[in-house]
């Protein structure tokens, strides 16, 4: 996305900001809230939680955009933009009512044949997805629009390609209000009933600093030698991605600390970044989170998840020691000396863990390998097992925070406050579009 262009913008959407923030912040406990519901009762099922989640999701997203000082359109104007991100948001409004009020007409009456208002609404909603594909996925954006083309001029193509083709009517509803399907599918379906259970557990941990504290107390342990500072890369990254389940996660969070340190260390800068992108990509692989993909092969496969979590440890962990032996590999190439101490270049780097920052790294092994006791012992399904990590995760890291930070009363408070909200901005962040 671009800057907002002119001084005299910047500074109008910066008193926006006062509103925008605020607003964000609400849809994301409005999305919580939803979340919680459905976690805790089921009501609903993953359908009809899907067609609430996601146009909260796109009004996040639009939200977050004014609110970091990125215009939609650049070239509008900010009120110009103002306007449109306003009817984004009313027509996700407008379409969450409509499908939860419809939603079983939609279901079982009307079901291939929907009404005038259903396609309106199939119209909106593909719309904005299809926007907000192009401003993101430039490439995905083609890619849609070549195989809605195809759907309906298959009969064009030659050979086993070929096919009568089907109505653009037909390919606007199921792809949106034909809610087995489309945007509201499988893949969506899975994100809210399951994935986001873990993006709670994943924003407490980064909210209250329990991420943060991982990386500290790893680098300080590794780095009292010089030839384990490349290592911190590998070590830190497989340490988070037990619960980012993202490459791209992965390294915006460990990233900023191993990078400088292999940089200070003697690496090069383009091989300390390929290194800590490389050892992040594991956050794809390594249980209990796996992405999407886990969850996707156990709905495939017909299995528990933690069948497939108990399978996944192994390529991860190869894929982990492999890592770790090119680092090596490298380290034996680029730094010089095997001393205890780290040379004055790098003490300046690393950061002293504190007392706060082993207990939470312990908190947070501890709960995941509650984690795989509840799933692999207990059987508990995967979004009840995260739910379960996440509250408790929540209440030992206010505990700790309370007991351990330094001050008033009144300061612990507004400090436990403080981290409350990194942890909705950190749960909005990742459960966004």
């Amino acid at each position: 996305m671009q800057n907002i262009p002119g001084q005299d913008a910047a500074s109008s959407l910066a008193e926006m900001r006062k509103f925008l923030i605020p607003s964000y912040l609400i849809a994301t406990i409005v999305y919580l809230i939803f979340s919680l519901h459905y976690f805790t009762t089921g009501l609903g099922g993953t359908m009809l939680l899907v067609i609430t989640l996601v146009p909260i999701a796109y009004i996040m997203y639009v939200l977050h955009s004014l609110a970091a000082g990125e215009l939609l359109y650049p070239r509008l104007g900010l009120k110009a933009n103002i306007a449109i991100a306003s009817v984004y948001i009313a027509m996700c409004i407008f379409s969450l009512i409509y499908m939860r009020v419809e939603f079983d007409a939609l279901i079982y009456d009307r079901a291939g044949f929907f009404n005038t208002p259903d396609k309106i609404v199939a119209v909106m909603m593909l719309g904005l997805v299809l926007e907000f594909a192009r401003r993101e996925h430039r490439v995905l954006f083609y890619l849609i629009l070549f195989l809605m083309f195809y759907s309906v001029y298959g009969w064009i193509f030659p050979g086993i390609l070929g096919h009568p083709g089907v109505s653009w009517t037909r390919v606007i509803t199921s792809s949106s209000v034909e809610i087995t399907l489309g945007l509201f599918g499988t893949y969506a379906q899975t994100g809210v009933g399951v994935i986001a259970a873990f993006f709670m557990f994943l924003g407490i941990a980064q909210g209250f600093g329990v991420q943060e504290s991982i990386i500290r107390t790893f680098t300080g342990i590794l780095a009292k030698r010089t030839t384990l500072i490349p290592q911190t890369a590998v070590v830190t990254s497989m340490a988070i991605a037990t619960c980012s389940g993202s490459g791209a996660a992965n390294v915006a969070i460990t990233g900023q600390y191993t990078i400088p340190l292999m940089k200070r260390a003697g690496f090069p800068p383009l091989y300390a970044g390929a290194v800590e992108a490389s050892a992040s990509l594991g956050g794809l692989l390594m249980p209990p989170v796996m992405a999407i993909a886990g969850f996707l092969m156990a709905d495939f496969l017909g299995v528990t998840y933690f069948e497939v979590i108990a399978r996944g440890y192994g390529p991860a962990l190869i894929f982990y020691a492999i890592i770790a032996t090119s680092v090596y590999l490298f380290t034996t190439r680029f730094v010089r000396g095997g001393g205890r101490s780290p040379n004055s270049a790098l003490v300046s780097v690393i950061e002293r863990f504190s007392k706060i920052e082993v207990v939470n790294t312990a908190i947070f092994f501890i709960f995941i390998g509650v984690l795989i006791f509840l799933m692999g012992v207990l059987w508990y399904e995967a979004s009840r097992a995260a739910l379960h990590i996440a509250i408790g995760l929540f209440i030992t890291a206010s505990v700790v925070r309370m007991y351990l930070h330094t001050g008033t009363i009144s300061d612990k408070i507004r400090e436990w406050i403080r981290c409350l909200r990194r942890a909705l901005e950190a749960f909005a962040e990742v459960t966004a579009p």
